[in-house]
């Protein structure tokens, strides 16, 4: 038994390898395809969050209402001489996407908060603030960050609504949210910043996942086919030695070890 234990556990980790993503925003287009179509071309000459320059690993969504049509994430500090791109897609038949005539939104990612923050000033530069079919706008965002306009992650359901992804988020007393739309059937991760001595209760123990721990790597599997049912709450409660900064490396398979 152990050694076949340790057989699923290696196929486990190989189907794993191909899941790993890290964008908070994801444009609701990519259920569907990789291209966007008709984009609006959203370039970005700056952006700033109480007066300071996105980070790295900040990102900035962009969105037709609640739909996100676009989204990129922050490498450098932004300028007019080292702009974000971001191509917005327009709705194609099903495929969802923004409506010509409609006004463009913003939202900003900010990442040592693990904060959505909302409330998102425009100014552009060139082009407007409304929506069109293969046409581009530049533009530079700046938002004060203030409890009126983000969202406080407390519990996994304040996790962005997705289609085509799964969230994870640590809260600092060592619980991981987490928001599904499929079932999950394995996950592992790393913890930044800190080692986790365990992993216990949760959704994770109330459906019969084997959750272990080893050094600041997470991993939870079923033996049984046991699996976590599409929603949201608590995936597991860790115990923690340090000061955890976030996850990273998130990886999860869905009830037939496919990855999310």
């Amino acid at each position: 038994m152990k050694k076949l234990q340790n057989i699923l556990i290696f196929l486990l980790l190989n189907v794993f390898a191909w899941a790993n993503s890290n964008l908070h925003f994801v444009p609701d287009y990519l259920e569907s395809t990789q291209n966007p179509f008709n984009s609006h071309t959203i370039k970005i000459t700056s952006a700033l969050l109480n007066e300071v320059d996105l980070e790295l690993g900040d990102e900035i969504g962009v969105f037709d209402g609640d739909i996100c049509v676009g989204a990129g994430i922050v490498e450098e500090t932004l300028s007019t001489n080292n702009m974000l791109e971001i191509p917005a897609s327009a709705q194609n038949g099903d495929i969802p996407g923004f409506t010509s005539g409609n006004e463009i939104s913003y939202r900003f990612w900010d990442a040592s908060s693990s904060s959505e923050i909302l409330n998102i000033s425009a100014s552009y530069l060139q082009g407007s603030g409304i929506f069109n079919q293969l046409s581009s706008s530049y533009v530079s965002l700046e938002a004060e960050f203030s409890n009126e306009y983000y969202i406080e992650i407390t519990d996994g359901c304040d996790l962005p609504d997705s289609n085509i992804k799964g969230y994870m988020h640590l809260s600092s007393d060592g619980s991981v949210f987490y928001k599904t739309p499929t079932t999950i059937g394995g996950f592992q991760f790393d913890v930044d910043g800190a080692t986790v001595s365990s992993g216990s209760g949760g959704d994770a123990g109330t459906a019969g996942l084997n959750v272990s721990a080893a050094g600041s790597f997470v991993l939870a599997f079923s033996m049984s086919g046991a699996t976590i049912p599409v929603g949201c709450g608590t995936l597991t409660n860790l115990s923690l030695n340090g000061d955890a900064t976030g996850l990273s490396n998130i990886i999860v398979s869905d009830a037939t070890a496919n990855p999310i």
